[in-house]
């Protein structure tokens, strides 16, 4: 059986420029597009987490294309 690991925080490295971004939960984020806005947008989130014998940090990178 194994465990995931225990989230030990997220962080918001870089904000969409053509959305708001706002925070749901400890994972969740609701993003949503300036009005009548199509294109592309980015934003980054750093989650940190460990298990009982290892720990790590991953950048995730949200890419989004608007239509």
């Amino acid at each position: 059986m194994s465990t995931l690991p225990a989230l030990a925080g997220w962080a918001l490295l870089t904000f969409p420029v053509q959305a708001a971004l706002k925070r749901l939960n400890i994972s969740t984020y609701q993003y949503t597009a300036k009005a009548g806005y199509k294109g592309s947008d980015a934003f980054a989130v750093k989650a940190t987490g460990k298990d009982p014998t290892s720990s790590g940090t991953s950048v995730i990178t949200l890419n989004a294309a608007i239509q």
